[in-house]
């Protein structure tokens, strides 16, 4: 009777690790696909499912800019990058994809990145907004832009 119950306990326990080893990596798998904010961290897929890499940057200097700690050169240093995303997003309208507009707000947007008044949390959004549009640099433009439509 008791060799019984405690195969019966054993094949139990047995069934419920192996059952938890088949879905720990699969949950992991699931949840490798997304990174922070929907945005994906497969290679080749600079952008988020949400919008824009450059619309979503120019949101966050924003929210950054009325941050009360800031000092006066990091506001313009927001507001240099905010202009040259803005005027980076105008060309792109055009058809024109510039790369100096966005090597300058990128350049604007370095130092913030590591500015000892923001935030922690800002600055890793910072942080990953400057990857991602150095990564949109990089890869985004191959004389077509994502969309598909050739310049």
């Amino acid at each position: 009777m008791k060799n019984r119950m405690l195969r019966k306990m054993l094949r139990g326990m047995l069934r419920g690790l192996f059952l938890a080893s088949a879905l720990i990596p699969a949950s992991g798998m699931i949840f490798a696909q997304e990174g922070r904010d929907g945005r994906f961290d497969r290679p080749g897929q600079w952008h988020d499912r949400r919008g824009d890499v450059v619309e979503r940057s120019i949101g966050d200097l924003q929210s950054m800019r009325s941050l009360p700690y800031l000092a006066r050169y990091e506001r313009m240093r927001l507001d240099r990058a905010v202009f040259e995303l803005r005027a980076f997003q105008e060309r792109m309208r055009d058809g024109r994809f510039d790369r100096g507009r966005l090597d300058r707000a990128i350049d604007n947007m370095s130092p913030l990145s590591s500015a000892n008044r923001l935030r922690r949390e800002d600055r890793e959004r910072l942080w990953q907004d400057l990857n991602d549009l150095r990564r949109f640099r990089a890869d985004g433009y191959d004389g077509r832009f994502s969309n598909g439509y050739r310049r």
